[in-house]
């Protein structure tokens, strides 16, 4: 552990991506804590991805003399007066960004304060990477967004979902892996009655409950619900939406065919059939709903704003690059279609950034093209105004 007041906010500063690193505060005054927090988290570290800063404020009966009664509380309100907000369910991911948890580490016996600072984020090659395989198709950005989802806490998931699960297809995905880890966890507790659980068992044990993740499921049940009644839909969401009704529809005109074979004095035929054109009703009336809804285009990348400001510079150098074709570049020529250059890498890191998750590649490519496209229209009605 550093333990350094000297350069200790710029070793903070140089902690890498992905890294977690534990600083002593012991002997720290109040204000020593404040240059600190001060230094080191004014302004986003230059890390392209989450850190973890774990603070230790604290200690047993043996080491409690180092530190001050209150090390922890000036440390929260240093960090309070720069916007960061307490989350206890915060963990090492960039949504996690301005936040920060005090926790009690029994093992070392001592009291830290652990923060996720803000980050300048990734780059380039990096946010193209870090984004590709966040879909429903498995492999380690698939397992991490899972991970990510089963252990957020219920402050903290509204916004993951905003910014990661915008589509009602990805937070149906997301109901359906959070139902299947309910179960597990069903099995893990059986294990446990049995006296046979797993080091695997007890380590996904250990990651939720069944009560918080079933909260998530109903969480988001009524925000796809919401986003349905709202006509949020695009035309593929939509036609799933339609044909679930019509499968439902069929079955439950099956059913109430069999009941009418029954004698109209049967009690279970007045009851049944009560329920059943109930449900008729409901399924009737979402299909209506849904017959209203008019699809959208796509659901906006999650960086569009950005992109246009940088299609707004790039747009008028595909005509400086038009132009140039088949002859000798002039100085000014040459500088503008190396920036040309430059820019599509940045339009390019953005379009990574704007993959959610549970997303597969055909959806995401979908959606990027009808955002290209609407672009590029923008820009020729602009052309024609003009």
């Amino acid at each position: 552990m550093a333990a350094f007041e000297s350069g200790l906010a710029g070793e903070i500063r140089r902690v890498n991506a992905g890294e977690a690193e534990e600083f002593d505060l012991a002997g720290y005054t109040e204000s020593r804590v404040d240059t600190l927090i001060s230094a080191a988290f004014g302004a986003p570290l230059p890390a392209t991805d989450m850190v973890k800063i774990t603070f230790v404020v604290g200690a047993g009966k043996l080491a409690r003399q180092k530190y001050d009664a209150n090390l922890q509380k000036w440390v929260c309100a240093a960090l309070r007066n720069l916007g960061f907000q307490e989350d206890k369910g915060a963990s090492c991911m960039i949504d996690c960004a301005g936040t920060y948890k005090s926790q009690h580490d029994t093992g070392k016996n001592i009291m830290t304060v652990i923060i996720f600072p803000n980050v300048e984020g990734p780059s380039g090659e990096e946010a193209k990477e870090g984004e590709e395989g966040a879909d429903g198709g498995g492999g380690a950005a698939a397992a991490s967004a899972q991970e990510m989802a089963v252990t957020a806490s219920m402050d903290m998931f509204p916004r993951m979902i905003a910014s990661k699960c915008p589509a009602w297809s990805q937070k149906k995905r997301l109901v359906k892996i959070l139902q299947d880890f309910i179960q597990a966890l069903g099995e893990v507790q059986a294990a446990l009655v049995a006296g046979a659980a797993t080091e695997q068992q007890l380590a996904l044990y250990d990651l939720a409950t069944p009560e918080d993740v079933q909260a998530k499921v109903e969480w988001l049940t009524g925000a796809m619900k919401e986003q349905v009644e709202a006509g949020q839909l695009v035309a593929a969401e939509k036609r799933t939406l339609q044909a679930q009704v019509e499968v439902k529809l069929e079955a439950l005109g099956e059913e109430l065919a069999k009941l009418e074979e029954l004698p109209e004095g049967d009690p279970k035929r007045a009851k049944r059939g009560e329920k059943l054109a109930t449900q008729k009703a409901a399924l009737e009336g979402r299909q209506e709903l849904l017959a209203g809804v008019q699809p959208l285009t796509h659901h906006p990348l999650k960086r569009e704003p950005q992109i246009r400001e940088v299609w707004r510079r790039y747009e008028p150098l595909l005509q400086v690059a038009e132009g140039a074709r088949g002859r000798m570049l002039t100085l000014a020529e040459t500088r503008a279609l190396g920036e040309k250059e430059d820019l599509e890498a940045e339009i390019s890191r953005l379009e990574g950034e704007s993959r959610g998750w549970f997303e597969s590649d055909e959806e995401f490519e979908t959606r990027l093209a009808v955002a290209r496209e609407f672009r590029r229209n923008s820009a020729n009605r602009g052309k024609k105004k003009r």
